[in-house]
């Protein structure tokens, strides 16, 4: 999957994208080699002036994300109309 996901991630910054929402809703687990792929995509955002927004439903995710001290790297959302509301109120 981590492959995958780097591949959808570059395309989205190669067209200019500066935020990007990465749904994990259906996830269950996450291992290093993704996680090195979300914190470079929050690297890349940032120098954009952008955010990564994930959609996160799996406690175990949380979990992950707490212990290694990145869930305040995030923009963290339980579902993806919470994500839609937070873009459509700035």
């Amino acid at each position: 999957m981590a492959p995958w996901l780097r591949d959808q991630i570059d395309a989205l910054f190669a067209e200019g994208a500066r935020s990007l929402v990465v749904d994990l809703s259906g996830a269950t687990f996450l291992d290093s080699t993704a996680l090195g792929v979300l914190v470079g995509a929050v690297n890349t955002s940032k120098e954009r002036g952008g955010r990564i927004h994930l959609v996160v439903t799996e406690p175990q995710i949380l979990r992950v994300l707490s212990i290694t001290g990145l869930s305040g790297a995030f923009s963290l959302h339980e579902g993806r109309a919470e994500v839609l509301g937070a873009r459509t109120e700035r």
